[in-house]
């Protein structure tokens, strides 16, 4: 599920063409967050790729350790290991 893809971008460009002030204020409010979406769609990919670079890393590592971890438990306890997702 994409939150904020590139493919609003359009919709938010016509949107604001097509946007005619004083339709009332329910529109006014449409055409504001479609004014901002370009703005927040820009942060929100900013957000992943620091997501990435900074902790995606990390995350990978406990992964791993934690799957370490539940194999040598596994192996004194005598159980077969599971099988990997």
């Amino acid at each position: 599920m994409r939150v904020l893809g590139l493919s609003g971008l359009p919709y938010a460009v016509a949107f604001k063409r097509q946007y005619v002030p004083g339709l009332g204020p329910a529109y006014d409010r449409m055409a504001r967050v479609h004014r901002e979406l370009p703005a927040m769609m820009l942060e929100y990919r900013e957000m992943m790729r620091r997501f990435t670079r900074e902790q995606a890393r990390d995350l990978d590592a406990m992964r791993h350790a934690l799957d370490k971890s539940r194999k040598l438990l596994e192996e004194r306890a005598g159980t077969p290991p599971r099988a990997k997702d």
